[in-house]
């Protein structure tokens, strides 16, 4: 049989048919809005069955079957859209990606880096500080310079950048430099000079200040909150340029197939995390683009806390269902640790390739309990941040806690970005029934090899994104594609999940490769898994009827092709409510 082309497949999804039916004895409330035919329905619902049709009905599906059982809904004016042998899942979800950094990241690229000097692929320190000096000359002196996308594991010389060279070439302009993670900033001494950091400043709870010398001079480095006095002094982003960027985050993910994201609500420049920010600032100009009904996809708001938005939402309780289930705001994010890139990550046992620290702890389990009880009593779910394995089990057990107090509660409490676990944590989380959000691209170790696992060693690296054993041990698991600053697409994190390799196919065999998944499982990582961890199980993550109609066309069945094509995958078209997020224009020519 010949295979049809993506070519023939987008003229298809471009050109809705209107086909005429002749009257048949039904109601007129059972007459479709949309129908779709002739595809690969993957319905991901517990029978484990194909279709090739579906029915949708005023945003939801109405029937999902072969074509003689669909097209009975056919109305005068329904128009039948003849998918022409492409696939079509259950809308992909991400469970935790970036909103506003994002949006930032896409405007910069967008504007020729109006808003930043972009330092991705710089190969040194200097490279990186010649393109901010380049910067800087056309600044007035007390401008700042931004940057973002540096990382020091990139470089020729492996070491951190510090303040001194930089101080050097940019004297007159206050300097901040996000690292590729997210996690670390890089500054010049007016920076530090503007946000009143000095050698006598202590490390804030939930940061550090890295120190060059004994005396405690500032190295130029700063870990997570320890950057905050000098965010706050960088100029905020204009209102119509946030509206700009949320909008280009929210239009990128329909583009990679997403039909929802559960997103980060840190309002703070770069994409970085601004716990000390006023107002609920993403969260207003959601609601705003939500009334004006120009919410592309369905957004669930992860709040970061502790602050002064999640005590807003803490007080007023969750917001479920704006603008016709476009928008969820009931989450707060805590953080218990920081990232393995900057070694942040609060591990049980020392670094491996540092024995001097074992990361950076940011909340115990009593304090994690007692977020979790106040979310519990006001209906608001609590999500925790930990990377390294004592921040997860700060996690387990704070969980644990909560939920031994209100044992018949559905609290649905997550762990965001889980990477590292000690084995004797996973049953506490899964008698909590705690989702574990996770990020199979991490398994691309690139040509030198996955960071993480020079950081633990080889012994704990096989408990390292070892997803396999998460779903064994009981846990929730929902996918994310992770990144700190671009939606990345969800057929990476599928690919990665069932191949344990990278997009160039290292490492042979796939890393750890008996934590593989099934290509079933990993699919309902960006589906169901993800849509249980926003309470949407009910509605989405399944294609059968009553549920919303948000699903997504590809070029080519993922559940079947081999393994080496998953990655030419195309996304035809998103639909959200049974009306196109985003449709790809049809290829030139016949």
């Amino acid at each position: 049989m010949r295979v049809r082309s993506a070519r023939s497949i987008l003229a298809a999804l471009t050109a809705v048919l209107a086909i005429s039916a002749p009257a048949c004895l039904r109601s007129r409330s059972e007459e479709a809005d949309l129908i779709l035919t002739h595809g690969i329905v993957h319905t991901l619902a517990g029978d484990d069955r194909r279709a090739s049709a579906m029915a949708v009905l005023q945003g939801r599906l109405l029937a999902v079957g072969d074509e003689d059982q669909v097209l009975r809904h056919r109305g005068p004016r329904t128009p039948v859209l003849d998918l022409k042998g492409a696939t079509v899942v259950p809308g992909f979800v991400d469970a935790h990606g970036p909103l506003l950094g994002a949006g930032e990241t896409l405007l910069n690229e967008s504007t020729g880096d109006s808003l930043y000097v972009d330092l991705a692929d710089t190969e040194s320190e200097e490279d990186a500080v010649q393109r901010v000096r380049a910067r800087a000359r056309g600044l007035p002196p007390g401008g700042w310079v931004l940057g973002k996308g540096w990382d020091e594991e990139r470089w020729t010389r492996k070491d951190l950048p510090d303040k001194r060279l930089l101080s050097d070439i940019v004297q007159n302009n206050p300097a901040f430099l996000v690292r590729r993670d997210g996690h670390a900033a890089w500054v010049n001494h007016r920076a530090l000079e503007a946000a009143g950091i000095g050698s006598r400043t202590p490390d804030p709870p939930g940061g550090r200040i890295v120190r060059a010398t004994r005396s405690g001079e500032p190295s130029g480095i700063l870990l997570d909150r320890a950057w905050e006095p000098a965010l706050r002094r960088v100029p905020p982003l204009g209102p119509e340029d946030r509206t700009a960027a949320l909008l280009l985050a929210l239009q990128r993910y329909a583009a990679l197939g997403y039909t929802a994201v559960q997103a980060e609500g840190s309002p703070g420049r770069l994409g970085l995390l601004d716990l000390g920010a006023k107002g609920d600032q993403v969260a207003d100009l959601l609601r705003a683009l939500a009334g004006a009904g120009r919410l592309p996809i369905r957004v669930s708001l992860l709040v970061p806390a502790p602050s002064e938005a999640a005590e807003a939402l803490l007080l007023r309780g969750p917001e479920i269902g704006l603008a016709d289930g476009r928008l969820d705001v009931r989450t707060v994010e805590l953080f218990a640790d920081g990232a393995f890139e900057s070694r942040g990550a609060a591990l049980l046992q020392p670094y491996a390739d540092d024995p001097s620290t074992s990361g950076l702890g940011i909340l115990g389990a009593e304090e994690i309990a007692a977020w979790a009880a106040r979310g519990m009593r006001r209906g608001v779910q609590v999500a925790v941040h930990a990377r390294g394995d004592a921040a997860l089990r700060a996690a387990a057990e704070g969980f644990a806690k909560a939920v031994s107090l209100s044992p018949g509660a559905d609290p649905r409490f997550r762990v965001e970005g889980l990477a590292l676990f000690d084995a004797a944590d996973l049953p506490a989380l899964a008698r909590a029934r705690v989702i574990a959000t996770v990020r199979p691209a991490s398994v691309d170790a690139g040509p030198e090899g996955l960071l993480e696992e020079r950081r633990v060693g080889a012994e704990r690296a096989g408990r390292l994104y070892a997803f396999g054993s998460l779903l064994e041990a009981g846990l929730p698991l929902a996918g994310t594609s992770g990144s700190f600053d671009r939606p990345q697409p969800a057929i990476l994190g599928f690919y990665c999940a069932v191949t344990r390799r990278g997009p160039d196919g290292a490492p042979p065999g796939g890393w750890h490769a008996g934590q593989r998944l099934e290509r079933r499982e990993a699919l309902r990582l960006f589906t169901l898994g993800a849509a249980y961890a926003s309470f949407h199980d009910t509605d989405a993550g399944t294609l059968v009827p009553g549920k919303w109609a948000d699903f997504t066309v590809l070029s080519q069945d993922i559940l079947a092709v081999p393994e080496d094509r998953l990655l030419a995958t195309e996304v035809l078209a998103t639909y959200v409510g049974g009306q196109p997020a985003y449709r790809r224009e049809r290829a030139a020519g016949p």
